[in-house]
């Protein structure tokens, strides 16, 4: 990688100025705009756009964005990619209306990344304790912010705080936990 390169995908990342952001999400490059989804700094019109770009990396990773605004956490979480909602659903800042749709999402992968996420609603928490799904009732019980009434009643159900699969950013346990769910 070269060093203009290097210094690109940097200012994608960390820029404050609406012009330059704007410039970037013009870039060819795949990557650039990678580093930009990544950006907290985002303004809203730029998050919306790159919601909509070709490339699923860039979603997933505009996905993960801390200071994604209510409109595109609601895109992405109709996303066509599964990768997309999964990595949304672990977003800490997951407003309650999307947390509730990705509660109902087809995929067990979805919910179980849901499951673990500590800003769930104690609405979603109590959704996901019936979820027909096993790991998303084990990967409930990792929950930090577990409602207190919720911890109880899986401790009397019998379920143990530590699920067969981590809840971490480590791919190479989420290609198991696809195998599993699949």
């Amino acid at each position: 990688m070269t060093k203009t390169a290097q210094n690109k995908f940097e200012i994608a990342t960390t820029t404050t100025d609406p012009d330059i952001q704007k410039q970037l999400l013009q870039d060819q490059d795949e990557f650039v705009r990678r580093s930009l989804a990544r950006n907290p700094s985002l303004i809203p019109d730029i998050q919306k756009q790159l919601s909509q770009d070709q490339y699923e990396d860039v979603r997933r990773w505009l996905a993960r964005n801390p200071s994604l605004v209510p409109d595109v956490q609601k895109q992405l979480s109709q996303d066509q990619d599964v990768d997309v909602r999964r990595w949304l659903a672990r977003n800490p800042s997951l407003i309650p209306e999307v947390q509730k749709q990705l509660s109902q999402d087809q995929y067990a992968g979805v919910r179980i990344w849901l499951a673990g996420n500590p800003s769930l609603v104690p609405e979603v928490q109590k959704q996901l304790f019936q979820d027909q799904h096993e790991l998303v009732r084990q990967y409930l019980t990792t929950n930090p912010s577990l409602v207190p009434e919720i911890r109880q009643q899986m401790i009397e159900r019998g379920y143990q705080d530590k699920p067969q699969f981590q809840y971490h950013d480590d791919l190479a346990a989420l290609d198991k936990l696809r195998k599993y769910v699949s």
